[in-house]
């Protein structure tokens, strides 16, 4: 059975949840176009970084597809 990888959006809100924020605290459509993140880092490098806030968190998403939270 071939495995899947969360989508981007899955993966942020993990790591949303990972560091205490609840997924009823935010809506991410209203923070960014996920899709449109999906497609920049599909076609670029690795050294792309696409960063954005939600409440007190800098999401970064890099171009080999990595999505990082840290406060702030």
């Amino acid at each position: 059975m071939p495995t899947t990888t969360p989508s981007l959006t899955h993966r942020i809100v993990e790591q949303l949840e990972a560091q205490g924020l609840d997924r009823n605290d935010y809506q991410l459509y209203d923070v960014i176009d996920s899709e449109a993140v999906s497609q920049v880092v599909a076609s670029t490098g690795p050294e792309t970084r696409i960063q954005f806030y939600i409440e007190e968190f800098r999401v970064t998403v890099t171009g080999d597809g990595d999505v990082d939270v840290q406060a702030v």
